[in-house]
């Protein structure tokens, strides 16, 4: 083993692996102060011109999946959030043209696969082999069935593979193993349907259209501008037993929906929000700006002792809400972190 005490985005464009095991780190472009620099050697060695927006593990997966030779093979455990966002369409796209995607394991959004990491979570598997297969989708709702998937060959049964596909007598090959194939939601897609400028979600789940009749779009009937997060969530976020603790009244919160597992059926109502509270979620968001009441004035003493005020969005911005205009041009502010 040679070990190259080096920066990485910066070195070794030239060498060459046969295999790639990576969970690079997840920081937002803001705190690279690299950033432009690395930006630069994305575009001079691959022509890829990434948006500023973007976050330092994509610039690892582009660097590393160059780098692949012949019959190489990749794995990365990053964040699933680039496969949604307007920042990843120049990684998928790279990505998609070039073939090598095979796997894309995503785990559930509230599923903690690192302890304090507030991230959702995918593994990519990736090979310049058979560069005309096509790509299998697997969602797991526990991180603990990942031992349950098996790279190789399955019998076929039927004349059909564990996917249900015709092989025609040829023997099957699949990631899963038979015995795991009904606890996970797995689908097949060729490369040529997966659409670098259409977020990744649409090949997971199934729209809420083709289950329900009569929805309408929501800008038919309002326009939503995300806005920014708290800052601090564990001290402006609140359950009922956080607020009688300090003893701050009802008056001085506002409901919010902290987590977007929280809201996971098509249609959220205020009985859903309800069992949240009364569950101990923390879907209530404290709201003491410019009020002398004494437990609030206690409670903002606290956050200032521990130096909230001077957080980074606390410090950049004006605002914690996200604010969008209805058709009637009257106000709505929805909460989101």
């Amino acid at each position: 083993m040679h070990l190259h005490p080096e920066d990485y985005l910066f070195n070794g464009w030239e060498d060459m692996y046969d295999g790639v095991i990576c969970n690079p780190p997840y920081a937002s472009f803001r705190r690279f102060k690299k950033k432009d620099y690395a930006l630069e050697e994305i575009q001079s060695h691959m022509g890829i011109n990434l948006s500023g927006l973007s976050n330092t593990y994509v610039l690892f997966i582009l660097k590393s999946l160059y780098q692949l030779g012949k019959n190489g093979r990749a794995a990365y455990i990053v964040p699933a959030e680039f496969l949604n966002a307007d920042y990843g369409k120049e990684v998928k796209e790279y990505i998609v043209k070039s073939r090598m995607l095979k796997y894309i394991i995503k785990f559930k959004d509230n599923t903690g696969i690192f302890k304090n990491a507030l991230t959702t979570t995918c593994i990519l598997l990736f090979s310049m082999e058979n560069n005309s297969e096509p790509v299998e989708l697997i969602k797991l709702d526990n991180p603990e069935k990942l031992g349950e998937l098996t790279v190789g060959a399955a019998a076929p049964v039927n004349g059909r593979d564990v996917n249900g596909r015709d092989v025609n007598g040829r023997e099957g090959k699949s990631i899963l193993n038979p015995e795991s194939h009904n606890r996970t939601i797995k689908k097949v897609i060729t490369a040529d349907k997966l659409i670098p400028d259409e977020k990744c979600r649409v090949y997971f789940y199934t729209k809420s259209g083709t289950r329900y009749k009569n929805l309408a779009p929501f800008s038919r009937y309002a326009r939503a501008v995300r806005g920014i997060a708290t800052g601090s969530n564990s001290y402006f976020l609140f359950n009922k037993t956080k607020q009688a603790k300090y003893g701050i009244p009802d008056r001085f919160f506002m409901p919010c929906i902290s987590k977007s597992y929280m809201a996971d059926i098509p249609f959220f109502t205020e009985e859903q929000y309800a069992k949240l509270l009364d569950s101990g979620k923390n879907v209530l968001l404290f709201n003491g700006q410019k009020n002398n009441e004494e437990h609030v004035k206690k409670y903002i003493k606290t956050g200032e002792d521990g130096e909230i005020n001077r957080k980074y969005l606390l410090t950049s911005f004006h605002c914690i809400y996200l604010k969008g205009y209805a058709a009637d041009r009257s106000d709505i502010f929805l909460r989101i972190f």
